[in-house]
């Protein structure tokens, strides 16, 4: 047909192996030069030394092949609680310990009750040995939505959920919204509570600004904050706090329908995502933008002709330097140049800093599947559950939980399916600082696994 690699590039005088790698890229093994050279799949363009000659391990080497990304599997778990009903719902790994969020009806060891449900934080170590714990209440409900460590300043780990008793100075409805700072020892510092007249919930994860000295955290509420409108049904809300629990901003944003969620995101950029009932579909995602001053940027709608859930949200290739943003959750259409699997499926996106869509990947199987968690690093995951079986699993009973990993071009890496024979869902997720291992909060028993 054609010279696909031109005779003036580099890498064919003694070639033994040619392969396609993951990027989809060819890769050309030169066996007297003891190196590797990659070139453009599509025109044969000489791209780079992938392994330079002289860089050592190639000597005598005769053949290239490619080991698939394989899928980790649980290798450590933790299960929490008492034996009352015990739910973690979030969790932020450092580089020496994991912190874990959640409520409990019972008593935690060493702890007292204060009655209903009460909110718990817990320190570990890597290793899953428990180095504190916090569990803290009213005569009401508590709960913990979202957990984050600043680890340039000592001491200062936020913590922020929903109440229906007081845990600040006073109660402003029927359910407010509370942050909490503690220092390293699980020692609260301080508690900060407000909301409105109404009903306040608050969203999944807690933020800070680059430098640390802004906490954002986000909900719903049927009412009005202070100094803002409230637009139909429920509303999102996002609220900037300065690192002594004081008010810097808040805003007030939504439909004329029911919004629900809550997820927020921060980086140099604040990113909130949730669910309306209104739209091109019975429920539809909503993606939003705003700047570290609580203004908006700009929105988007994620949407079909089916029912859209959005769960997750992920900055890659880290928060500190973002390039997209990427929104996983579950479906019941199916988007542009996807196919539905049945029933409902997972899907993630991702899109650019100025809310473009650059590319969706939609998967499931003949089942249900809710797609909860989208975790950035390098690559993209993201996870829920399913009553079905992915292709080379079987179903463990009821609900698994269930993985997908994709490059940052969309590209399967890997996928894995793991449960019990009861059912089993996924709450939080999240990195060890270096990505080399992955701590997944189920909801079944307040459990945290290491994969």
């Amino acid at each position: 047909i054609d010279s696909f690699v031109a005779s003036v590039s580099n890498g064919l005088s003694s070639v033994t192996s040619l392969e396609f790698g993951p990027d989809n890229k060819l890769y050309v093994l030169d066996f007297f030069a003891n190196q590797v050279l990659r070139y453009d799949s599509h025109t044969g363009a000489f791209i780079d030394d992938f392994i330079p000659a002289g860089s050592g391990g190639l000597n005598g080497a005769v053949a290239l092949t490619f080991v698939p990304n394989i899928a980790p599997v649980p290798t450590l778990s933790r299960q929490i609680g008492t034996p009352f009903d015990d739910t973690s719902n979030t969790i932020f790994v450092t580089a020496d310990a994991v912190w874990i969020g959640g409520q409990t009806a019972g008593t935690l060891a060493g702890e007292t009750s204060s009655g209903g449900l009460d909110g718990f934080v817990q320190k570990y170590t890597l290793g899953g040995t428990l180095l504190c714990t916090d569990q803290f209440g009213t005569s009401g409900d508590e709960t913990v939505t979202g957990i984050k460590v600043d680890e340039t300043t000592p001491d200062s780990v936020y913590v922020t959920g929903d109440t229906t008793g007081v845990l600040g100075t006073s109660s402003l409805g029927d359910s407010d919204i509370y942050v909490r700072k503690y220092d390293s020892d699980c020692n609260s510092q301080w508690t900060t509570q407000f909301g409105t007249d109404g009903t306040d919930t608050a969203g999944t994860n807690i933020g800070l600004t680059p430098d640390g000295s802004g906490i954002f955290t986000s909900g719903i509420t049927d009412s009005a904050l202070p100094g803002e409108v409230n637009i139909g049904g429920t509303d999102l809300f996002v609220q900037k706090l300065n690192t002594d629990g004081s008010l810097d901003c808040n805003t007030q944003f939504g439909t004329l329908g029911i919004e629900s969620g809550g997820l927020v995101l921060n980086s140099p950029r604040l990113m909130v995502a949730a669910t309306t009932v209104t739209g091109a579909g019975d429920t539809d995602g909503l993606l939003y933008r705003y700047d570290l001053d609580c203004n908006a940027v700009w929105n988007t709608q994620v949407a079909t002709a089916g029912d859209e859930t959005v769960g997750g949200l992920g900055l890659g290739p880290d928060d500190a330097n973002p390039v997209a943003l990427f929104v996983g959750g579950d479906t019941s259409g199916a988007f542009t140049d996807q196919t539905n699997a049945g029933a409902t499926d997972f899907f993630v996106q991702r899109y650019d800093l100025s809310g473009s869509l650059e590319w969706t990947r939609q998967f499931g199987t003949v089942a249900i599947e809710q797609g909860r968690i989208v975790l950035n690093s390098p690559t993209v995951t993201i996870g829920g559950q399913t009553e079905g079986a992915f292709q080379g699993f079987e179903n463990a009973g009821g609900t698994d939980i269930a993985l997908r990993r994709y490059d940052f071009d969309g590209n399967e890496l890997w996928t894995t399916q793991f449960g019990t024979a009861a059912d089993d869902r996924i709450l939080a997720m999240a990195h060890s600082p270096d990505f080399s291992r992955t701590y997944l909060v189920p909801a079944r028993k307040a459990i945290f696994l290491k994969m």
